[in-house]
């Protein structure tokens, strides 16, 4: 039984600085080493985790706060997202929201300036599986459009200077014969 002298110890012992010593991601739990200790597989707290769900294991190396009931690592819980020296924050700016992989694929959205910009790393690819995907405002693509079904306009396409609803031809004539290209 403690005395009321243990308690400010049992205080400290009950939240500790650690790092991220190994991950298993099958059980969701990550092995904590904080000094000499080195806890059993510990919960990590999620940022969501009820029927809307967020995914993000913790890294090894990666400062956490070991939150120990009473002061036993055996039901701690390790807080993710201290920043260090080595995982340093990936923005300075109070106007950006910021998500950095390992690969170098960052995505950033700037409230202040209402830009959202995704880099993917070199290689990486954007997959969207939707029944409508709707945009309104200017689009603007550098680089090739593949499509496997039909493409509707409402009002004109351009290709290459030409109109496809008003470009006029060369050597028409009448009858069964074919026009020439596009004047």
């Amino acid at each position: 039984m403690s005395t009321h002298d243990d308690t400010p110890r049992e205080l400290q012992a009950a939240t500790l600085f650690g790092t991220i010593e190994s991950v298993d991601v099958a059980t969701a739990t990550c092995r904590v080493r904080s000094g000499d200790i080195l806890t059993d597989a510990v919960p990590w707290a999620a940022q969501r985790a009820g029927t809307t769900r967020r995914w993000s294991p913790p890294t090894v190396g990666e400062q956490v706060v070991l939150l120990c009931p009473g002061g036993d690592t055996h039901g701690a819980v390790a807080l993710l997202g201290l920043y260090t020296t080595s995982n340093a924050a990936p923005s300075a700016s109070a106007d950006e929201d910021v998500t950095e992989y390992p690969d170098g694929t960052r995505i950033v959205y700037n409230h202040a300036a209402k830009k959202l910009t995704a880099t993917l790393a070199d290689g990486g690819e954007i997959d969207i599986t939707a029944t409508k995907i709707k945009i309104t405002g200017d689009v603007e693509v550098d680089g090739k459009i593949d499509c496997t079904k039909t493409v509707t306009a409402t009002e004109d396409v351009i290709g290459g200077g030409k109109s496809l609803k008003t470009h006029p031809h060369t050597g028409v004539q009448s009858g069964s014969g074919t026009s020439g290209p596009p004047a």
